[in-house]
């Protein structure tokens, strides 16, 4: 169901599908920064909009150095970023600076929020990629499979709000999401044998 921007929960991206209304669909936030276009097929006589969010690392300075520092750990600290754009062509007209010319005029707006902060740059930590990091900063169990879709998945980064320290952003409001639980394994029982009987 579409469903404008301002619905959209913490941490969610959106990907607008109704030009007119700019209206659409609330994904989680992840390391996916591929753009949605819609129309597909470009149309030169309706509105054209191209919507994409991610996660996004960064490797930031620190704010302060102690003397005799060399190495990335001593310089540098990593922070992700949720970063959201939404770029808006309005249909082709005649008109602009040349007569017979047709124009059509584009908008481009950037939201972006930090979301947390690893302090000491570790390049094991780096490689884990943007929403690991965000989803251990907030908590948040992923289940495997093909099951990380939706709620089942948790939509958003939940807080249980002892990790402020860790939070870059404003998350400790989140919703916190629903914890993965194991079931107990049944253990096998033996079956009696028979002893064989004599002939």
């Amino acid at each position: 169901m579409c469903k404008p921007r301002s619905c959209c929960g913490k941490h969610h991206k959106h990907y607008v599908y109704n030009t007119k209304n700019m209206e659409g669909v609330c994904v989680r936030h992840n390391d996916d920064c591929t753009a949605v276009c819609v129309p597909r097929k470009p149309d030169p006589t309706q509105r054209q909009v191209c919507s994409k969010g991610c996660n996004r690392m960064l490797k930031v300075p620190k704010a302060t150095v102690k003397p005799g520092a060399i190495t990335d750990e001593e310089l540098f600290d990593i922070v992700v970023c949720q970063v959201n754009h939404r770029i808006v062509c309005e249909a082709w007209k005649l008109g602009g600076m040349k007569k017979g010319k047709q124009s059509s005029p584009c908008k481009t707006t950037k939201w972006v929020k930090p979301v947390a902060k690893c302090i000491g740059f570790d390049a094991k930590v780096w490689n884990e990629g943007a929403t690991c990091i965000a989803n251990a900063a907030h908590n948040v169990v992923a289940k495997a499979g093909p099951a990380n879709v939706g709620e089942d998945a948790g939509q958003g980064y939940g807080d249980d709000g002892n990790n402020s320290g860790n939070d870059a952003g404003n998350g400790g409001n989140d919703t916190p999401t629903r914890q993965l639980t194991r079931r107990p394994t049944r253990r096998p029982t033996k079956r009696p044998t028979r002893k064989p009987t004599a002939c």
